[in-house]
């Protein structure tokens, strides 16, 4: 990883006229590739949805409390739970569904 000396961004790897340069997409700021650095380390992130699966047995033992439903758009009883979805230092997730109409969400505390 190699930042832009100008600006401090991360800077990337292009082909310009044929060569392989540092490329910084800030400012443009370019930069030949000495033979030393090592150019074939490549990162990348996927951010994915987790699946929620909800055990309907589960359900009708969770605690229920009034709320409008997103999708009904009506104060209805929802069943609650949390879950730690992020960091452990972080606030967790409280998650609902309605009884209405079965619609599952979330909200962040």
């Amino acid at each position: 990883m190699k930042f832009c000396p100008k600006d401090g961004t991360v800077m990337q790897i292009k082909k310009v006229k044929g060569k392989t340069v540092w490329y910084c997409p800030t400012c443009g700021y370019t930069e030949n590739i000495s033979s030393s650095s090592e150019t074939n380390e490549k990162i990348s992130i996927k951010h994915k949805e987790k699946m929620l699966e909800i055990n309907p047995n589960e359900v009708k033992n969770m605690p229920k409390t009034r709320i409008v439903c997103p999708k009904c758009g009506k104060e209805v009883d929802a069943y609650y739970w949390m879950e730690q979805t992020r960091a452990g230092d972080e606030p967790m997730t409280r998650f609902y569904k309605c009884t209405v109409c079965g619609y599952v969400w979330r909200e962040y505390s």
